[in-house]
């Protein structure tokens, strides 16, 4: 059983004041990345005259990426801009997960049941 809880958050506050130049980039980035390749994460094996067995994997992922702008705020982008900077305002929240999780079953016997 895996599990993986993460909370990744940007505050402004209140009446805050930011002022760029050129662009204004305001990112959250929450990441999940399976890190076992190719392997297993479980497996299971029976045998006999009669076999059965089973292999599971449960996975959750719970968790937020959240940019919170505060009542007042200034958020300016572009004041003074250059060739190839015009100034954009970004402002982006993510989540990903990449995760690839494998389960294997080998069974043998004269009646198999998985």
């Amino acid at each position: 059983k895996n599990r993986a809880d993460a909370t990744v958050g940007l505050l402004v506050d209140e009446d805050a004041q930011i002022v760029s130049a050129g662009s204004l980039v305001l990112r959250t980035d929450n990441n999940y990345t399976g890190t076992l390749g190719s392997e297993l994460a479980a497996s299971a094996a029976g045998g006999g005259v009669l076999s059965g067995s089973a292999a599971q994997v449960v996975t959750r992922l719970d968790g937020s990426s959240t940019i919170e702008i505060g009542k007042g705020a200034l958020l300016r982008a572009g004041v003074a801009p250059t060739p190839g900077d015009g100034g954009a305002l970004d402002i982006v929240a993510n989540t990903r997960a990449n995760t690839d999780d494998r389960a294997g079953l080998t069974t043998g016997g004269a009646i198999n049941a998985a």
